[in-house]
């Protein structure tokens, strides 16, 4: 249990299910989970805002700012957690969050995302003083095929932040700090046998880049809800789906010839 003083008298931090929840749907409910050791050793260079900050944001003066950026780490550890979301790689910028997760339905993705969006709103609008939405819109999102095009995501979403001082899943995979918010996908695994040789050979295609018509294609497919993958596994999502997971061919469709 956690409780603080305020103004108004002793505060307790309490949590509300989810509605839809098939286990104690609506009801609010103690945080559970606990502060790692290694939470107090992360590089303050990954984290998306200063130490100072996220203390500053618990309200709670007397707290270190090591600690502060522990507890931080440990609630976004436990989100992901708590709706079995797998986060595989991220970039923070300036004007956009990139993530690459592997939810277990999509019903938990959406979950999440609203978590996240009115947890950063609320202290977003709480520290500047002012209300209402601060997001464009909804979030968007597009289904990646296993194989080559996670892989060709992997190294979008991690170039867009290069070290040193990024924000961004690349110093993981680069072996230059272990972020334990992040899981390495299969195909990250098969670039060697080794943690050396994984991390070579990342490196390798990170220096590398990604052709411009690559990138083109994976951002218009998470813009706009479409499928990326081999032809094959498009139209197997189509068929699972029921709706359309690429964009249809420009003009109208041949009329059928008269039968000779």
């Amino acid at each position: 249990m956690v409780l603080r003083d305020s103004p108004n008298g002793p505060e307790v931090l309490m949590m509300r299910r989810h509605g839809n929840s098939s286990v104690l749907g609506g009801a609010h409910v103690f945080p559970g989970g606990k502060l790692d050791r290694q939470d107090l050793q992360v590089n303050p260079a990954l984290l998306d805002q200063p130490p100072a900050r996220l203390r500053d944001d618990l309200g709670e003066p007397d707290l270190d700012e090591p600690l502060a950026a522990g507890l931080y780490l440990a609630a976004l550890r436990d989100a992901l957690r708590a709706h079995e979301v797998v986060l595989h790689a991220y970039a923070l910028l300036d004007d956009v969050v990139q993530l690459l997760l592997r939810p277990p339905s999509e019903a938990a993705l959406s979950r999440m995302v609203q978590a996240v969006g009115r947890r950063y709103v609320a202290g977003f609008n709480r520290r500047h003083g002012r209300s209402g939405t601060i997001w464009e819109g909804r979030f968007r999102a597009g289904v990646v095929q296993q194989g080559e095009p996670t892989l060709q995501s992997l190294r979008m979403i991690d170039a867009l932040s290069p070290p040193p001082g990024c924000w961004s899943s690349a110093p993981h995979r680069l072996g230059l700090t272990r972020d334990a918010l992040v899981s390495d996908p299969p195909e990250y695994w098969q670039l060697g046998n080794t943690p050396f040789e994984r991390e070579a050979a990342y490196a390798a295609l990170l220096a590398q880049g990604l052709d411009a018509a690559v990138v083109r294609r994976i951002e218009h497919a998470a813009a706009n809800g479409w499928a990326l993958g081999s032809p094959q596994f498009l139209a197997d999502m189509a068929q699972q789906s029921g709706r359309p997971v690429r964009p249809r061919a420009r003009g109208r469709p041949p009329l059928p010839r008269p039968a000779a």
